[in-house]
């Protein structure tokens, strides 16, 4: 009867051996799967920023345009930014603007289009643009015969 007890005491200590090593590599494995989930999460949250950045350079060289005398607008194409601040958060990025005559030959609206493209994580080439159009808001006339006849205009107003 007292070689029944040795025998249950010394398996119920193996078991608790196994029940460990079990719980650790439960344990492990949650951990591992928690450590991959947020190295994933930085990765994103990386490639968020550089979006957020491209479009912030993007904007700002919409308003800047938008901030330009109507004449200074030349139609061109592959036209260098006028400002392109924080553009160093990029790698390797490119930038450039295409204005175009939108008005079908009245001299009243332009479409700009402003574009960049850069490399991003794992050596994707990313490329992203903004088109917008400005219209002439110049209330006064823009040709030498027109101011002619600006004392015209003034009195009508």
């Amino acid at each position: 009867m007292l070689m029944n007890k040795r025998c249950t005491v010394s398996l119920s200590n193996g078991f608790s051996l196994v029940e460990l090593t079990c719980a650790l590599a439960v344990v492990s494995i949650g951990l591992g799967s928690v450590i991959h989930v947020y190295l994933r999460g930085i990765e994103k949250m990386r490639a968020i920023d550089e979006y957020e950045t491209a479009l912030c350079v993007l904007n700002n060289e919409l308003e800047t345009l938008r901030a330009q005398p109507w004449d200074a607008l030349e139609p061109g194409d592959a036209l260098p930014f006028r400002s392109a601040p924080h553009i160093e958060g990029l790698r390797l990025a490119e930038t450039w603007a295409a204005i175009e005559d939108a008005s079908g030959g009245d001299a009243g609206l332009k479409q700009v289009t402003a574009r960049i493209r850069w490399i991003g994580e794992h050596g994707r080439r990313i490329e992203k643009e903004l088109t917008t159009f400005i219209a002439c808001t110049d209330p006064l006339p823009r040709t030498p015969a027109a101011w002619e006849h600006w004392e015209e205009y003034d009195d009508a107003l």
